[in-house]
């Protein structure tokens, strides 16, 4: 995962991978400016790192770490995720 700051790195063996719509997010830590998200939310009554362009349709990574991302492609995106290790949820 890249960032304006640098690349991020996350464990994919044992972690599910799914699509996710969140119905309400909150940022509890981080920035959140139009197009740029980035920082600790709250998703589904749990904590939540994003690294996303929006708040919508995204990929939510469950494993060592809870990630929300959104890339072009999230069907691709999954696939290739389950691919390398993960598994779809």
């Amino acid at each position: 995962m890249r960032t304006l700051i640098g690349a991020k790195r996350f464990a994919l063996a044992g972690a599910t991978a799914r699509r996710c719509t969140p119905g309400r997010i909150f940022k509890v830590a981080g920035n959140g400016l139009p197009g740029y998200y980035t920082g600790w939310y709250r998703l589904d009554g749990g904590s939540v790192r994003v690294y996303a362009t929006r708040l919508t349709d995204g990929v939510l990574l469950e494993g060592t770490k809870r990630v929300f991302v959104t890339p072009a492609e999230v069907d691709a995106f999954i696939a290739e995720l389950k691919s390398n290790g993960a598994s779809a949820g």
